[in-house]
Parts: structure tokens; C-alpha cells; sequence
């Protein structure tokens, strides 16, 4: 098994095909590269899987068509349906890594080091991909694009941004939210 973090990719929908393929709906709006064979888990929730190991995938729009070991027919397939799978985080690779579903929950910073927020969603708009972010129960979006966010540090789980005036909500003084 992997040491580290685990992702949750999407829910196990339909078999595919004769072979055991089963098709992976995304959770995401991004589609990732995955290394392969890995390791993956299987299970109905994070607390409850069962691991599995994932031979080879193929990339389709919004889905995977995924292989396991072990699996081989259409009947050992169906015993997989609406399980979620996860995989381990360095198993993942995304073509714009500030899409990285990981990213949700990292705290945003500008580059002063003001705490602005919490990553809470991560949603593709035609333009580019849009962070949510959440700070004392207000919300704002940050383009997630290089001409705004400065760095990623992983290891602190932090994103250092260059915000616009107004991009941010911000508390004035006396405690109501400015508009």
C-alpha cells in the first residue's frame, strides 16, 4: 500500500465491455494521468475499502474505463459497481497541476503571508480552472491561472497568491463585510 495521501477519482458506474473493464465516472472536472499498474483501493467509503490493484485505464470525456487485476469478466466486474475508487496521490498526475483536486483544503496566503482563506472547491470554466476559497464564512473565486497564484507549497499545504484590489473579502474594522 501507499504511505501517502489518497485521492478519490470517482464511483465505478457500469461494466465495459466482456474483459471485466468497468467505466469510472470523475468526481472531478479534470481528468488525471495515472502511472500504471498501481495500487487503488475500492470501497462504498474512505473508512471502508478493499484494495485492488489498477493494470491499465483508457482516458475518455468526464470518464475512465479502468482494469483491475483479478478481473477479468463481466460478472466479476458488477461485484465493483457504485464503489468509489481511490489512488495514491503520486500516482496522479494532472496536465494543470493547479487543478489537483489535492489542493482542496490547502490554506491561501498572500504574498505578504495574510492568511486569505481555505481552498474549498476546485471547477473548470471555459477560460481556466477557478479555485473556491472560503474564509469565515464568506466565499470568493481566485482564478487559477500563473498571473494570480505566486507558488504552491505542498509540504505546508499552502498557496501564496497575487489577488487583484476587490478580488478578495475582506472584514473592515467594525466587522461588517464591505460590498
Amino acid at each position: 500500500m501507499s504511505s501517502g495521501e489518497h485521492i478519490r477519482l470517482g464511483v465505478l458506474t457500469r461494466t465495459y465491455g466482456l474483459a471485466g473493464g468497468l467505466r469510472l465516472a470523475l468526481d472531478d472536472d479534470t481528468t488525471p494521468l495515472i502511472s500504471v499498474p498501481c495500487d487503488a483501493w475500492i470501497g462504498y467509503s474512505a473508512a471502508f475499502v478493499e484494495p485492488v490493484r489498477l493494470e491499465r485505464y483508457e482516458r475518455r470525456s468526464r470518464e475512465l474505463i479502468c482494469h483491475f487485476a483479478g478481473i477479468a469478466d463481466r460478472s466479476a466486474a458488477e461485484k465493483l459497481l457504485d464503489r468509489a475508487l481511490f489512488l495514491p496521490a503520486e500516482a496522479l498526475e494532472y496536465v494543470e497541476p493547479l487543478s489537483h483536486p489535492r489542493l482542496v483544503g490547502y490554506e491561501v496566503r498572500d504574498d505578504s503571508g495574510k492568511k486569505l482563506g481555505t481552498i474549498t472547491s476546485i471547477f473548470r470554466t471555459p477560460a481556466h480552472f477557478i479555485w473556491q476559497v472560503e474564509s469565515d464564512g464568506h466565499e470568493w473565486m481566485m482564478p487559477a491561472i500563473d498571473q494570480f497564484v505566486a507558488a504552491v507549497r505542498h509540504e505546508l499545504h499552502t498557496a501564496i497568491v497575487r489577488p487583484i484590489p476587490g478580488m478578495v473579502i475582506e472584514e473592515p474594522e467594525h466587522g461588517e463585510p464591505e460590498t
